[in-house]
Protein backbone atom coordinates (compact mmCIF):
# COMPACT_ATOMS: atom_id res chain seq x y z
CA UNK A 1 0.00 0.00 0.00
CA UNK A 2 2.82 2.41 0.71
CA UNK A 3 4.76 2.30 -2.56
CA UNK A 4 1.18 2.63 -4.17
CA UNK A 5 1.41 6.07 -2.81
CA UNK A 6 4.71 7.01 -3.59
CA UNK A 7 4.52 5.86 -6.99
CA UNK A 8 1.51 7.60 -7.04
CA UNK A 9 2.94 10.95 -5.82
CA UNK A 10 6.21 10.55 -8.25
CA UNK A 11 3.89 10.45 -10.93
CA UNK A 12 2.01 13.85 -9.99
CA UNK A 13 5.99 15.00 -9.77
CA UNK A 14 6.65 13.91 -13.04
CA UNK A 15 3.93 16.25 -14.46
CA UNK A 16 3.87 19.37 -12.80
CA UNK A 17 5.21 21.96 -15.51
CA UNK A 18 6.04 25.81 -15.27
CA UNK A 19 4.92 27.92 -17.73
CA UNK A 20 6.44 31.67 -18.05
CA UNK A 21 3.55 33.94 -19.29
CA UNK A 22 4.49 37.49 -20.71
CA UNK A 23 1.37 39.75 -19.49
CA UNK A 24 1.02 43.57 -18.87
CA UNK A 25 1.12 44.31 -15.83
CA UNK A 26 -0.07 47.82 -15.26
CA UNK A 27 -0.45 48.24 -11.25
CA UNK A 28 -0.40 46.10 -8.05
CA UNK A 29 -4.66 46.38 -8.39
CA UNK A 30 -4.01 44.16 -11.69
CA UNK A 31 -1.28 41.76 -10.37
CA UNK A 32 -3.56 40.77 -7.23
CA UNK A 33 -6.19 40.40 -10.04
CA UNK A 34 -4.03 37.99 -12.18
CA UNK A 35 -2.73 35.81 -9.12
CA UNK A 36 -6.73 35.05 -8.28
CA UNK A 37 -7.82 34.03 -11.51
CA UNK A 38 -4.43 31.95 -12.13
CA UNK A 39 -4.65 30.49 -8.99
CA UNK A 40 -8.21 29.36 -9.32
CA UNK A 41 -7.44 27.06 -12.47
CA UNK A 42 -7.32 23.60 -11.10
CA UNK A 43 -3.90 21.87 -10.85
CA UNK A 44 -2.48 25.34 -10.03
CA UNK A 45 0.39 25.20 -7.23
CA UNK A 46 1.86 28.78 -7.40
CA UNK A 47 2.18 31.75 -9.08
CA UNK A 48 5.43 33.82 -9.35
CA UNK A 49 4.67 37.35 -10.35
CA UNK A 50 7.64 39.96 -11.63
CA UNK A 51 5.99 43.34 -12.43
CA UNK A 52 9.43 44.82 -13.65
CA UNK A 53 9.89 41.99 -16.91
CA UNK A 54 6.05 41.51 -16.85
CA UNK A 55 6.63 37.91 -16.32
CA UNK A 56 4.42 35.23 -14.68
CA UNK A 57 5.54 31.84 -13.49
CA UNK A 58 2.62 29.12 -13.33
CA UNK A 59 3.95 25.96 -11.64
CA UNK A 60 1.42 23.36 -11.20
CA UNK A 61 -0.19 20.13 -12.96
CA UNK A 62 -2.32 22.44 -14.73
CA UNK A 63 -3.86 21.65 -17.99
CA UNK A 64 -1.58 24.50 -20.08
CA UNK A 65 -3.74 25.50 -22.93
CA UNK A 66 -6.36 27.10 -19.95
CA UNK A 67 -3.41 29.70 -19.42
CA UNK A 68 -3.65 30.69 -22.65
CA UNK A 69 -6.37 33.05 -23.94
CA UNK A 70 -8.14 31.75 -26.83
Amino acid sequence: MKSQIGEKRKNELADETTVVLKIRLHCDGCIQNIRKLILKIKGVDSVNIEAAKELVAVTGTMDVKELAPN
